[in-house]
């Protein structure tokens, strides 16, 4: 594994996939008012073992790993090795991104709030892999 591998196309689409997963899984499993009660009521569609949330859970720090490192290791190229400059740029929008969702989520039901999380992740996969082509090393 060389330093290049986390700007490669494939690594962008399996986060994405993963993310996805997760996603997917979390709405099979939770409930939906599970994020607005203390006390969620209502049907799921698969009864919640303790595999499943680790499942659930390893798909979503992979994911959020895997676009971190992305992000750490596209920033310096964008910025031409201005260092400081990029990663106050990356967590100033991780931040703020971070902030906005954590807001989110006390206000609206868990599947439109999955949903909502499942389009941005492939908004943002696509926008690595298209908006940053010159900086992504192809295959």
């Amino acid at each position: 594994i060389n330093a290049e591998w986390p700007l490669r196309p494939g690594c962008t689409i399996v986060m994405m996939i993963m993310s996805v997963c997760a996603c997917v899984l979390s709405f099979l499993v939770f409930q939906n008012n599970a994020n607005t009660t203390l006390d969620p009521t209502g049907s799921v569609y698969i009864n919640p073992e303790t595999y499943h949330v680790i499942i659930i859970s390893v798909l979503l720090s992979l994911t959020d790993t895997g676009f971190n490192v992305l992000g750490f290791a596209v920033a310096p190229l964008m910025f031409d090795g201005d260092t400081a400059t990029a990663f106050s740029f990356l967590d100033t929008t991780f931040c703020i991104g971070n902030g906005v969702m954590i807001t989110l989520a006390g206000f609206i039901e868990l599947h439109a709030y999955l949903l909502l999380l499942a389009v941005l992740t492939i908004v943002t996969g696509l926008g690595y892999i298209i908006g940053l082509r010159k900086y992504i090393i192809q295959l």
